[in-house]
Parts: C-alpha cells; sequence; structure tokens
C-alpha cells in the first residue's frame, strides 16, 4: 500500500509512548492532521511543550512533503523539489532530518536544476516508527532509500548523505540498484576505525561539551517518542557496519568523499580514510571543518562541491538510462515473452511480437496466465522509433492450437530481401514447429508453414535468423533431447526462400539440464556469434556465448558473457550488434533484485565490461525475454515483459538507454 500524505508540522512536545501495536492508529492521525497542526476534537490535551526544539521545526515552500508506505508498514517520509536537471537523493546524519539540508546556505548553491529528494529516516521528521534493533543497521536504511528511488520510478540518480547518511549511500552503491549514477559520502566514514586512523589527537570536546551534546540528543529524541533501546540502536548502527571497506575496493561508481581537515595543514592521506586509490574514487576537503560539513558556514562549499562532482559524471561517455514506459497493459490480460515472437525494424518503424492471454491469479512460482482460455499472437508497432506505441492483433496469426489446424507446406519461396520482409518462427507444446512470413512490414502475415524436424524429437521454434540473400536464411532453434525434453540449440538453413532446409550443427554437446534460446549476430560472412540460455541443476543459471567460422557447420564454445542471470531457469539472451561495432547483450536477472540487465562488449565478444543495471524493481522473477534495437540516434529501446506484483497483470515494457562511448 502507497499513498503520498500531506503532512502537519510535528509539534515539539513530550508525548506518551505508543506501544507498536499502535502504529496503525498513528499512521492515521498524522495523515489526517491538517496542515496546521489541529489536534482532532475529542482528543486528550497535548502535555507541556518540551524544552528542546526539534529540527523538524523548518520547512520549505519549495519542497512537497510526500511519504511511502514501506513493505514492513513503516512510513516514510520525503521531500521533493522538482527539477529539470539530474535526482539527487540526500540522506541525513545520524540524529539528522530535513532540517540538514533545508538551510538557506545549502539550498542557494545546490545547483537548481536538481530534482532534489530529501529522505528522513525511521523515527526523524515526519517518518515513524523508529527502527526496531533488526531494523537498526544500515543495510536496512539502504533499502529503504532504495525503495522510495524504486517508488519514484527514477532512470538515473545519485544518491548522497552525510555522516550515517553517507554510509548508507555507499552501502547502496553495494547493492547496485537500477539506475544509479553516482555517490557522494560527506564525512561517510567506510569504517568506525576511520575516526582514530585519520583524525587521532584532534582536540576533544570538553567533559562539559559532551554533557550538554548528550542533553540536548536525549532530549530530542524524548520528544520525537523514543524508547532508550531504539535509541540505543540506532548510536550502535555506523560501528556495527562492517561493508564499507569491500564495497570501496569493488564498486565502479563514481564516488565523491568530502571530509573537513580539521582545520590541520597536514590533511590525512587515503590510507587513513581506508579510501582505496582508484580513479572512480575522489577525494574533496573542506578546510577548517570538522565533522559537521553541511552546517554553517561550510554548507556552500559543499553544495559547489556535489555540483562539480555530478556534473563530471554527468558529462562522462559511459551508459545511462534515459527512461521506462510501459508499452501495452490492460486489466485481465497477461501479456509475455517478447523474445518468442521477434522483433523487426524499419528506420523508425519498429514492430514487436509477444503473447497476449488472460490473467489469472495463481501460485507464485508460476505464470499469472489462464491456461484454459487461448492467448492471441499480438505486436506492439512504433513509428517514431518507440516514443509511442500501439497493438496489433492480426487475424492472420491465430493462436497455436488454431494455427496447428491450419498447417500447410509452403509452396513457393519467400524472397528475404525484399522490403518489408519479417519472419516468425513458433512451435506448439508437442515439439512441432511453424512459421509466417509478411511482405508489409508484420501488417499481413501468410502462413502458418510447417517446418521439418530436421531428424530432431521435436523443435521449440523461437524467433532468431540471419538473412544471406534473397533466398538463402539462417535460422537458429532449440531442439528437444533425446529424452525428449528441451533442450539442445542448433542451427539450420535454407538456400531456396524456405521451402526446404538443412541441418547445419549443434551447437554444444547434449546438456544434462537445458541450453535452450540462441540469440546470434554476424560478425563477418563467415563468423556467426550466438549466445544461449543455460540451465544446469540447482545453480543460478546462465548465458553462455559459442562462436562459429564456417557459417554455422560447426561450433566453438567462447566463453560465459553473463555468468548469473538468477535462479528460476535464468533467462534468454537478446544479442545486438551496434553500430560502432559493439556488442550488447541484454537479459531478464530473475533473483533479487529482478528486472533488466545489459553488457558490452569492445573485442567481437572475446570479453565483456561490467553489469549494466537497466532496471531493478520487479517483484517477481516473471520477467524478461527482451528484444532490442538501435535508434539513429545511438539510443537502445529495449522491450520486455514484466511485473510490478506477484499477482498483478504482467505488461510489455521498454526501456530506453544509452549505451555511451566505446
Amino acid at each position: 500500500m502507497r499513498r503520498k500524505p500531506a503532512f502537519p508540522a510535528r509539534r515539539p512536545c513530550l508525548r506518551p509512548r505508543l506501544g507498536r501495536g499502535h502504529i496503525g492508529l498513528l499512521a492515521s492521525i498524522v495523515l489526517g492532521l491538517s496542515a496546521a497542526g489541529a489536534v482532532p476534537a475529542g482528543a486528550p490535551a497535548a502535555p507541556e511543550p518540551f524544552p528542546v526544539e526539534p529540527k523538524t521545526a523548518v520547512e520549505r515552500p519549495e519542497f512537497t512533503t510526500q511519504a511511502l508506505v514501506l513493505r514492513d508498514g513503516a512510513l516514510l517520509a520525503y521531500y521533493v523539489r522538482p527539477g529539470t536537471g539530474p535526482t539527487l537523493i540526500l540522506i541525513p546524519e545520524t540524529n539528522g532530518d530535513r532540517a540538514q539540508y533545508f538551510t538557506e546556505e545549502f539550498l542557494a548553491r545546490i545547483d537548481r536544476t536538481f530534482h532534489l529528494v530529501v529522505i528522513e529516516t525511521r523515527g526523524q521528521g515526519r517518518s515513524w516508527p523508529p527502527p526496531t534493533p533488526a531494523q537498526a543497521s544500515i543495510a536496512h536504511y539502504a533499502e529503504d532509500a532504495i525503495e522510495v528511488a524504486r517508488h519514484l520510478g527514477l532512470a538515473g540518480w545519485y544518491v548522497g548523505g552525510h555522516s550515517l547518511g553517507g554510509m548508507t549511500a555507499i552501502a547502496i552503491a553495494g547493492r547496485k540498484p537500477a539506475g544509479l549514477r553516482g555517490v557522494i559520502a560527506l564525512e561517510g566514514w567506510v569504517h568506525s576505525r576511520v575516526p582514530e586512523l585519520a583524525f587521532a589527537g584532534h582536540p576533544p570536546r570538553t567533559e562539559a561539551q559532551n554533557v550538554e551534546a548528550r542533553r540536548q540528543r536525549e532530549a530530542r529524541y524524548l520528544s520525537h517518542r523514543w524508547t532508550a533501546e531504539e535509541y540505543a540502536s540506532l548510536t550502535r548502527m555506523w560501528r556495527a557496519w562492517t561493508e564499507g571497506e569491500a564495497i570501496m575496493r569493488d564498486t565502479t561508481y563514481p564516488l565523491l568523499a568530502v571530509f573537513g581537515d580539521r582545520g590541520r595543514p597536514q590533511r590525512p592521506g587515503r590510507a587513513a580514510l581506508l579510501l582505496p586509490d582508484k580513479p572512480n574514487v575522489e577525494l574533496a576537503w573542506i578546510a577548517g571543518a570538522g565533522h559537521q560539513v553541511t552546517a554553517p558556514p561550510f554548507a556552500g562549499e559543499v553544495a559547489t562541491a556535489i555540483n562539480h562532482f555530478i556534473a563530471r559524471v554527468e558529462a562522462l561517455p559511459g551508459p545511462r538510462v534515459v527512461r521506462h514506459q510501459i508499452v501495452w497493459r490492460e486489466p485481465g490480460r497477461f501479456a509475455g515473452w517478447p523474445a518468442n515472437n521477434g522483433a523487426w525494424a524499419w528506420g523508425d518503424e519498429l514492430l514487436v511480437g509477444f503473447t497476449a492471454g488472460w490473467h489469472k491469479i495463481r501460485d507464485v512460482q508460476r505464470h499469472q496466465i489462464d491456461d484454459a482460455r487461448p492467448a492471441q499472437a499480438a505486436f506492439a508497432r512504433s513509428l517514431d522509433g518507440g516514443a509511442t506505441w500501439h497493438i496489433e492483433m492480426p487475424p492472420t496469426v491465430p493462436g497455436v492450437e488454431e494455427a496447428m489446424k491450419k498447417l500447410k507446406p509452403l509452396a513457393e519461396p519467400i524472397d528475404f530481401l525484399r522490403p518489408g520482409f519479417a519472419l516468425t518462427l513458433r512451435f506448439h507444446a508437442s515439439g512441432r514447429p511453424f512459421f509466417y512470413y509478411s511482405y508489409d512490414k508484420g501488417h499481413l502475415w501468410s502462413g502458418p508453414f510447417a517446418f521439418p524436424d530436421l531428424g530432431t524429437p521435436g523443435i521449440e521454434a523461437r524467433t532468431d535468423y540471419l538473412v544471406h540473400g534473397d533466398r538463402e536464411m539462417t535460422v537458429f532453434l532449440t531442439a528437444r533431447k533425446a529424452n525428449g525434453k528441451e533442450g539442445r540449440p542448433f542451427c539450420a538453413r535454407t538456400t531456396d526462400g524456405g521451402v526446404t532446409w538443412e541441418r547445419q550443427a549443434y551447437i554444444g554437446p547434449e546438456p544434462e539440464d537445458f541450453v535452450i534460446m540462441p540469440s546470434t549476430v554476424a560478425l563477418d560472412e563467415k563468423t556467426f556469434l550466438t549466445t544461449v540460455r543455460v540451465k544446469q541443476g540447482d545453480r543460478p543459471a546462465w548465458i553462455d556465448a559459442w562462436i562459429s567460422r564456417d557459417r554455422g557447420k560447426s561450433w566453438d564454445y567462447c566463453n560465459r558473457p553473463a555468468p548469473d542471470t538468477g535462479f528460476k531457469s535464468g533467462n534468454p539472451p537478446d544479442l545486438l550488434r551496434l553500430r560502432d561495432g559493439r556488442l550488447c547483450l541484454i537479459y531478464g536477472y530473475r533473483s533479487a533484485p529482478r528486472g533488466i540487465r545489459a553488457r558490452l562488449s569492445q573485442d567481437q565478444g572475446a570479453t565483456w565490461g561490467e553489469e549494466i543495471v537497466l532496471r531493478a524493481d520487479a517483484v517477481t522473477h516473471d520477467l524478461g525475454y527482451p528484444r532490442s534495437f538501435q535508434r539513429a540516434d545511438g539510443r537502445i529501446l529495449t522491450v520486455y515483459y514484466y511485473n510490478d506484483g506477484a499477482h498483478t497483470e504482467r505488461f510489455i515494457a521498454a526501456t530506453e538507454w544509452e549505451p555511451g562511448l566505446p
């Protein structure tokens, strides 16, 4: 359940402690109060105000107040200042709330184009309740912030925080959420040893200063109804965190680490700060500042450092997600499996096939489709490069059962080079393959035509082919194994326009489990590279690459471009050759965090780059089967099926993204 309530200003008063069973009542009270902070009629009189004024009295009219009810029922408040530029999520310090980033000095200097989001962590500001001891961890706070980013549907974003918020930002980098572009840690230590290693000998506060600081902290938490146990759990969070050093060593995200130099002429080195000497990890110092770098008079300088960092990252040539969109979603319908059906492009005109079934709530491990009702062949067409779509369900491509009644042999050869040509290969559950072709960009289809079994126990035919001439084509299919189960990939060729076909070679030996669903590109006239979906035993599934240097007559194992596509049988590959010569592999990831991912190769598939998370906000494993296009502007448009709930309708979605420069 997700809501965006309007919150009142919280009053600085000591209130009775509410038990955990009263959270729902508290939420309803908070949501029901007016902006003026009125108390409902009949409510008990408020206690006398506590002498310490909470920071949450600070408001900014340019920010809208919003909230998200998390999966465990907690209410997380966040504040949004709309902007046309990059999104920056900010997380306050241990005892902080929105006021930390609402100062005049900070807001006057931070880039006005930024789309700013300030999150108040559990129990701070308007967020409620405080974390339980089990929830009081940096890892849990990181998941909370990622959930807000998912809820907002951010295609690309930065995250920053101060102190505990900075540690949380580093923890977010370790989780590699979809769309994350960079991380900003303001005095965010990677380990509790950093103060001793880097800042030992700094003049300590006097005992009187320590007593006053403790008094104010305790007063603040009393005013927010925290128990002593909750407060103690929060203060232990940063000392219990052990992930920071490993994340900093491993992360490839651009990261800005900002520290106050405590007025010292000799600043600590990276080793003392436990920061790796890597080009993606930038270190900046605020002269004269202590730990509180976001407080005046340093807040403006910090804002400027953030501006410069984000501007530098935005100028980098790396991959980035532009936007997500829904191509087709209809109540009561199930939409799935574009990779099975095919995708075609004629300039800015794009066509993607998919299956349109009927939604039925079933066990979460299964597809939420009603098998008792026949599914339809459907196509999504765009005339503007994927900006807009319309759906077609042509009567010339009936459902599979109806198609089986109409199968016939192909009598006239197909012209594979004719303008507007498209071919789609399909199969019946019995393992009988068939195909259709079109000469008018998929508006009208001829068929269904029977495809031979080519000496196999059966074929699961999906659409993957290379055209070599007006009568010559190679198709890449999956045969049933000797035991009658799917699957072993192979390729077949026709030289007479599809009237007859000849099996060329199996792609690899017969597997113990399955190797299926090839996706193939031609590297040159004789060299083909194919990628296949692999599942063996109880391990996570993966994608392997195979290469043929004799036009498919023999195949050699190449490498494993995607070592992990998740459990639940993994996901098929989508291999695309970019105009700059690079290869792009896109696939669904079916374990948490579930979503769509990609990798790039600069050397014709010999090696593959870091995994690119295009999105990671799916609720269950039922997703993927992508097909992609590269548009004239260089951007990639990836189309797939997706979900936003365990039992909701599956829908066709698209992600527009930039692969960056070679």
